[in-house]
This record gives C-alpha cells, sequence and structure tokens, in this order.
C-alpha cells in the first residue's frame, strides 16, 4: 500500500491512499441484523411446521411462539441462525426446557476417528 498524502491535524494522522477501507459494522447494527434474520427463518419454520408448538404440539400464532435454540448460542454462536438449530416452542414448554436440569453435553467440534490400524482388540482371558 503507497501514501499519497500525509496530514497532521492535532493529534490525528490522515493518510490518503489507494486502498478502499471496508466498513465495519457496529454492535447495534449488527444486532439488528441478526434480529431480522431469525424473524425470518421463524417465519419460514412457522409455515413448514403449521403453527404448533415443536415440544407439545399446541397450535399458537407466529408471534406467540418463541425461538429455542437446541445447542446454546453461548456453546456455538456459529449456529445462531442455523434453521437446524431452531425450535419454535409455546412460551410454556421454553420456559420449561430451559428450567430442567441439563445433562452434559458434547462438545459441537466433531472428534477424530480412530483410524483402521489403531482399532482396540478385546480383552482375552
Amino acid at each position: 500500500m503507497t501514501f499519497h498524502k500525509y496530514f497532521h491535524i492535532g493529534p490525528l494522522r490522515i493518510y490518503l491512499t489507494t486502498y478502499r477501507m471496508k466498513r465495519v459494522m457496529k454492535g447495534s447494527e449488527r444486532d439488528r441484523h441478526l434480529r431480522k434474520t431469525l424473524l425470518k427463518i421463524k417465519s419460514q419454520r412457522y409455515r413448514r411446521i403449521g403453527g404448533i408448538c415443536e415440544h407439545c404440539g399446541r397450535p399458537l400464532s407466529e408471534f406467540a411462539l418463541q425461538i429455542h435454540h437446541v445447542i446454546p448460542v453461548s456453546e456455538a454462536p456459529h449456529l445462531m441462525t442455523a434453521p437446524s438449530n431452531i425450535q419454535l416452542l409455546c412460551p410454556s414448554c421454553h420456559t420449561r426446557i430451559h428450567q430442567a436440569p441439563q445433562a452434559p453435553r458434547p462438545h459441537p467440534v466433531a472428534t477424530p476417528t480412530p483410524s483402521a490400524g489403531t482399532a482396540e482388540r478385546p480383552a482375552t482371558s
């Protein structure tokens, strides 16, 4: 990258180049984009499942059903908008699922499988 001009304005330094800068989204813009994406996925899933709670089968409106992430966002943020990780639940089922004691869940990253030469042999007596 070559600099064409260089300016000082107080403590600020400005460089003019031929490099085009990319605009970075602010947190509020990113949250708005994620919300819009999740609402779109919710609408598509609502039409596909026929407007019922995926846990108890109770029919509800699209606005009454809540989005539930099967694998929590805190464990796998990259799956936040994955349709396979989303369920639509009624408020009572959603609350019941989150209040239930959780069994330890395996990490979402795949574990390597043993190769053919390293298979365990059965114990002989």
